[in-house]
Parts: structure tokens; C-alpha cells; sequence
């Protein structure tokens, strides 16, 4: 059981996590599977009777979702309640026996909400594929790790999603609550009874330690570029880069801080020469992803202004390589991830994410000290990063050639 004690909010949070390593077989169950299973119970059979019942436990709430963690898929159910100490007596056990029972307690999968949530989630995929900056960045992980695990996907593909039948998913759910390892993760004003009541219903199953670090080797061999073609009007231009640092790295908050001034925020390098000073796009960014060691920039440029663009963000990239950061850029970097740090805690989902997160890599540590870890990384400590970053894969997602 893993607790963030804490008075802060008004709300107990009580999250139940299951955790696999990805398989292709499973993504499209998994996505799927989370809006089924807590779309009613065997006490309220329908979504009306049990909105109706959670209303009646002073408004409180379920969420379910599919989401990974470096190698790992987590399917997390949640309970969402007032404090316990404000409820009417068997008020706080009701709802524990609810979140209880839309986990553990089907005996087969209603059909109608299975049809109902299938015949969704393909409606999101399709608005999924309709967004040409998601469909260029899939594709660019998807010819940079190649046969690798990171290349799967996991919001799945319509076609997947459609083969599941409703015999595959009940299936699917039988191993998943009787098999997987499942983290409780709880967040709020927690006392002893509180604690001793969510144990009654929710122990935890940890059969061995999952480490979300993804390190499948991954190998470049000259550098890929690829170009498709769609129905748009501007360039997707998206860049992989190697940068092998992952969460347990010494240089891991470097990276961090490396990402931010290179790409990562509004007063980054990218957004101030590219965006701003060239007046390139609307929009460029780079992202970092430290389960993987992945680096990528991703913008919408016009046709003609690709080769221009492509240059800048070599020209940043380069500079960063070859000099030192100024103390001005670094100092206002730092102070950007240290405010971040701060409000993390102003929010019960971000900051139960984050303590769940320490957990699995097994790097726990308060405010104060990750605040003594950012304010002493220094500019030689960026240029270290920046060198470290090797381009692997250009995808281009360009406008089709109009044939008349």
C-alpha cells in the first residue's frame, strides 16, 4: 500500500493499479478494457444505478484508464470520496465495497457496455487520426524503435480494437485482476482506520518488482528519414534523437533541464529562434522521455521554410553542444521546474502519480531535496547532456502533390 498522507485536500483518493509489461498482444484489450469493467457492477447493473449511488455517497466518483510507464502498462481504477471522517457511518465502506465490486467482482463483462465502449473508443481513434501532429509523432517512434517494444503503441489501432470480441475481453479481464500485480495507491487524510478499512477490501499482489525503465537496447545506424504524404497544409516535422539517460541516471535531472532550455517550454531556444524570431510556426517543442532515453522535436512548418527550420533547430542544438549555457537561461530554467515542483502538490492526481512513480523506481525523495538536485546541476553539467544527443530519425508528414 502506498500513502501520501496529507491534509491538504479536502478528498481521499484510493487508486487501484495493475501493471504488466507491454505486450502487442494486449493494448487493444487494455484500452478497452477499464471503461467496461467500471461502467456498472453486479450490485448497480446499470451506468444510472450506479451514478445514482455514488451520488448518494456525497457526489463521489470512479475514473478508469489505460496508461504506460516506460515498459510498463498500467490499468488504473480510481475512487474518488469526501473524507471519510464527514461521512455517515457505513457511508465509507459502501463505496470501498463498490470500487471493490467493479474491479473484482464480475462475473462476465455486461455486453451492452461492452458494445457501447468499443463502438467509443473507435470513434476516438478515428478523431485520433484526424490529428495530423499525434499521427506524425506515432509514426516517427514507430520507424525509429522498429521491432522494439517502445515502437508499440499504446493507444492501439482501430483495426485491433475492432477484432476484440466480448468472449476475448471477459477473457482478458479474468487474467488481468486474478494475475497481474496491483499497486493500492491512496492519497488524503489518512488515519488508522481509514487505512485498516481499505485494507479489508484492497491487499495489493506484488509478486516481483516492475521497473518501468524501457532498456531494450536500441542501436542507429546512420541516420533514417522518411517521407509520407497527407491531405494537410503544412509540414509535420518531427526529429528522433538518442540520449541515453534514464530516470536512475546521475545526469537524469540535467536532462531535464537540457530538454526545457533546449525545446521544452515557452522560453526555450526553439521557441524564441524558430517560433518566435522567425516567425517558422505556430508551434515547435521538443519533448524528452526518460524511460526510454528519447528525444524528439516536433513542429508545423510551411512547405517552402522545412529546409530553413530543419537548420535553426540543428544551429540550437550545436550551440548547445559547443558552449555553455548563459547563468541567466540556466537560473530561470531551474526556477520554472522548482515552481512546477511546488504546484505538483497543489494537485491530488499529479502528486499521487508522482509518489507512485518513486516507488517503482525505487528513488523516493521529498520536495526539498529534488529542489537541492536541481539547483545544483550547472552549465557544464548541461553541456555534458547536450553532447550525449545523437540524431537518429527525420519523419516528415508532407502535404500530397495535388494532381490536376
Amino acid at each position: 500500500m502506498i500513502i501520501n498522507n496529507t491534509k491538504k485536500f479536502k478528498t481521499v483518493t484510493i487508486s487501484i493499479r495493475f501493471k504488466e509489461e507491454i505486450k502487442e498482444e494486449n493494448v487493444a484489450l487494455r484500452a478497452l478494457l477499464p471503461a467496461v469493467m467500471s461502467s456498472a457492477t453486479s450490485l448497480y447493473n446499470t451506468r444510472k444505478k450506479l451514478n445514482e449511488a455514488l451520488e448518494n455517497l456525497y457526489g463521489s466518483g470512479v475514473s478508469a484508464r489505460t496508461y504506460i510507464l516506460g515498459k510498463l502498462s498500467i490499468l488504473n481504477v480510481s475512487l474518488n470520496i469526501i473524507n471519510p471522517s464527514y461521512m455517515e457511518e457505513g457511508f465509507f465502506e459502501l463505496s470501498l465495497k463498490i470500487l471493490n465490486d467493479l474491479i473484482f467482482g464480475h462475473k462476465m463483462l455486461l455486453k451492452k457496455y461492452f458494445d457501447l465502449e468499443k463502438s467509443l473508443l473507435l470513434e476516438r481513434l478515428e478523431e485520433l487520426e484526424n490529428d495530423k501532429t499525434y499521427v506524425a509523432l506515432e509514426r516517427l517512434v514507430k520507424n525509429m524503435f522498429k521491432g522494439e517494444r517502445y515502437a508499440i503503441r499504446p493507444n492501439s489501432t482501430k483495426e485491433d480494437i475492432s477484432a476484440i470480441t466480448y468472449e476475448k475481453l471477459n477473457e482478458y479481464y479474468f487474467n488481468v485482476v486474478n494475475n497481474n500485480d496491483y499497486d493500492v495507491v491512496i492519497s488524503g487524510d489518512i488515519d488508522s482506520k481509514t487505512k485498516e478499512m481499505i485494507s479489508k477490501y484492497f491487499v495489493g499482489r506484488n509478486n516481483y518488482n516492475h521497473n518501468p525503465i524501457d532498456d531494450e537496447p536500441h542501436y542507429t545506424n546512420g541516420v533514417k528519414r522518411i517521407v509520407e504524404q497527407d491531405d494537410i497544409n503544412q509540414v509535420k516535422l518531427n526529429i528522433g534523437y538518442n540520449l541515453p539517460i534514464d530516470y536512475k541516471d546521475d545526469l537524469y535531472t540535467a536532462a531535464v533541464l537540457f530538454n526545457a532550455i533546449f525545446g521544452g517550454y515557452s522560453s526555450s531556444r526553439l521557441f524564441m529562434i524558430v517560433r518566435e524570431k522567425h516567425s517558422l510556426c505556430y508551434s515547435v517543442r521538443s519533448s524528452y522521455d526518460a524511460y526510454k532515453g528519447f528525444l524528439c522535436v516536433y513542429a508545423g512548418v510551411p512547405k517552402k521554410k522545412v529546409n530553413l527550420a530543419k537548420k535553426l533547430i540543428n544551429e540550437q542544438l550545436k550551440d548547445l553542444q559547443t558552449n555553455l549555457v548563459s547563468d541567466e537561461e540556466l537560473e530561470r530554467t531551474k526556477l520554472y521546474f522548482i515552481n512546477d515542483l511546488k504546484e505538483l502538490e497543489d494537485s491530488q492526481g499529479r502528486w499521487m502519480n508522482n509518489i507512485y512513480l518513486q516507488k517503482l523506481l525505487n528513488k523516493e525523495s521529498k520536495r526539498e531535496e529534488k529542489i537541492k538536485v536541481i539547483n545544483s546541476v550547472t552549465k557544464e553539467d548541461i553541456l555534458t547532456v547536450a553532447r550525449m544527443v545523437q540524431i537518429d530519425t527525420v519523419y516528415m508528414l508532407e502535404p500530397e502533390v495535388k494532381e490536376w
